[in-house]
């Protein structure tokens, strides 16, 4: 097939659904094959048809032995991302990257990914893709990739159906797929997580409501069709291992648009989401992350793709494992001190007690949260999906400080350098503090400032007019100033956009965890609800 077709086609599916960009990936086989003359007017003619209409990421795959400095240079010419094969240590690569006379390919894809790593070509390296075999070390294995400072590393299962099982695979109670990859998991954590793995983090983004980096993990619909060298369009190449002819779809370029390819059932059957999935995957607790595992990995004969996949008790132990070990690193430890908590023990207890108390309790109810939002089917809308939605919003960073409440106060003019306090003040350690009142029900409680500066006396001006105090003390009022009225006002510190916010209960008292933990909008020391 010519170069030309495909970048017609693309180009037409990009402009007919305004995509703002495309993602071709040359790949075999082996595309290093096909030449370097071929493969510069290959790219050549992509981005000259596809970029006039949309961004064009285009990448190339190769298991390396061919690559060399002529190839990078037009690799780099073209911005071509290189990806290569390699299944880690000498001793795992050579268990399947062999020459037929049975010589170690090692050192020639060591010798390509060096190129790649100096710094004329770093820009076109996209990172290392390994196989796993159980046999190797899984520790060895990733330290050796870890040093080749791939920008992306991938440990994928080989292929592999119910009917045509890999070693280990598809036992009953067996999981040492599993264990190989927490071995890995394990060292890569040591290691500071310094690669990007792309199977780990999807399952971290998966646990969290984020989307999958592959297609084998997570139920975000598949976006991927293969055009083979002859112009059919087929499905994902790996569904090759179920049955001869499995991906075919009858379509090719010469007469088909892509459009005709994304309608076709074997397709949309992996775009339905948790409903295309089997009863057993539906009720599975990890299935946000797992997804049924890859397509081609639940084929069996009679009930075809509608299984879990082979792989299934291992995919659900690593998956666990990570979540659990992400859970842990993500979770705030919350220690109370001694002395707080022999106040409490004894029915006393100042504000200070109680807010360790609340923060703890705080942390537990988001993680109820979380497991809810799990159970919860991912087409349910009404009360639930806008209070989802509400509580992202109010947890996520607050706006940039350009965006302060109206309600904040300046220093004057040459004031705030006599004592340090910056301007606007803010409700954080160094500034003015500025606490809240209590409530319209309560009696009324004026605003009062007190001075974190260490420049000796403060004097920043005050709502009753006076300007002089102890930096650390709080400064004395006026009985006009005392007497201000209760009265809902935003706080120091809380930035408005499109809500306006009021004070409910007593600072660090009441009901006032509740009502954070109602709203994840995790204040210490008070609770900020929407008001109407």
């Amino acid at each position: 097939m010519g170069g030309a077709t495909c970048a017609r086609t693309s180009r037409e599916h990009a402009r007919a659904h305004n995509l703002p960009s495309v993602t071709l990936i040359l790949h075999g086989g082996e595309p290093l094959l096909a030449g370097a003359a071929a493969l510069a007017s290959i790219s050549q003619g992509l981005r000259r048809a596809v970029e006039p209409v949309c961004r064009l990421d285009l990448r190339i795959h190769t298991n390396g032995v061919r690559l060399d400095a002529e190839l990078c240079e037009l690799f780099r010419a073209e911005r071509v991302q290189v990806g290569i094969s390699l299944d880690g240590d000498r001793a795992a690569n050579d268990l399947h990257r062999r020459y037929a006379n049975g010589r170690s390919s090692y050192d020639q894809v060591l010798r390509a990914v060096d190129l790649l790593r100096g710094e004329r070509y770093r820009e076109i390296y996209a990172g290392l893709l390994a196989t796993i075999d159980i046999r190797s070390d899984p520790v060895a294995v990733y330290r050796a990739l870890a040093a080749l400072e791939p920008p992306n590393l991938d440990f994928l299962l080989p292929h592999g159906t119910w009917d045509s099982p890999p070693p280990g695979a598809g036992e009953p109670g067996a999981t040492r797929y599993a264990d190989w990859l927490t071995a890995v998991f394990g060292e890569w954590t040591r290691d500071g997580r310094r690669v990007p793995i792309r199977m780990f983090e999807s399952i971290i983004e998966t646990s969290y409501g984020g989307v999958s980096g592959t297609e084998s993990l997570g139920l975000a619909p598949s976006d991927v069709a293969v055009i083979e060298t002859d112009g059919t369009i087929e499905q994902a190449d790996s569904i090759k291992v179920a049955y001869d002819g499995a991906p075919a779809t009858g379509l090719d370029v010469f007469r088909h648009p892509l459009d005709a390819a994304a309608a076709h059932p074997a397709i949309k059957a992996r775009q339905q989401g948790i409903a295309g999935l089997s009863a057993t995957c539906r009720q599975c607790p990890v299935v946000t992350s797992c997804g049924g595992g890859l397509y081609a990995h639940r084929y069996r004969t009679g009930s075809g793709f509608a299984n879990p996949s082979v792989y299934c008790a291992d995919l659900e132990k690593i998956i666990t494992h990570v979540r659990a070990d992400e859970a842990a690193r993500r979770r705030p430890a919350h220690a109370m001190p001694q002395a707080h908590f022999d106040a409490l023990a004894a029915g006393y207890g100042d504000a200070t007690s109680v807010s360790y108390l609340s923060a703890a309790q705080r942390s537990v109810r988001r993680a109820l949260l979380r497991l809810l939002r799990e159970r919860v089917p991912d087409d349910a809308g009404g009360t639930f999906a806008a209070g989802w939605n509400l509580l992202i919003r109010l947890a996520s960073p607050r706006p940039s400080r350009s965006r302060r409440c109206s309600r904040t106060r300046t220093c004057a003019p040459g004031r705030s350098a006599a004592c340090g306090c910056p301007a606007p003040w803010r409700r954080t350690p160094g500034t003015w503090r500025r606490s809240p009142p209590r409530p319209p029900s309560g009696r009324a409680r004026s605003p009062s400032w007190t001075c974190r500066s260490s420049a000796g006396t403060c004097t920043c001006p005050r709502s009753d007019g006076s300007a002089s105090a102890t930096p650390g003390r709080r400064p004395r009022r006026s009985r006009r100033a005392a007497k201000a009225p209760s009265r809902s006002v935003p706080l120091p510190g809380v930035y408005c956009d499109r809500w306006s916010f009021r004070v409910s209960g007593e600072r660090n008292g009441g009901n006032a965890a509740e009502a954070a933990m109602a709203t994840a909008s995790f204040w210490r020391g008070f609770s900020i609800l929407p008001t109407r």
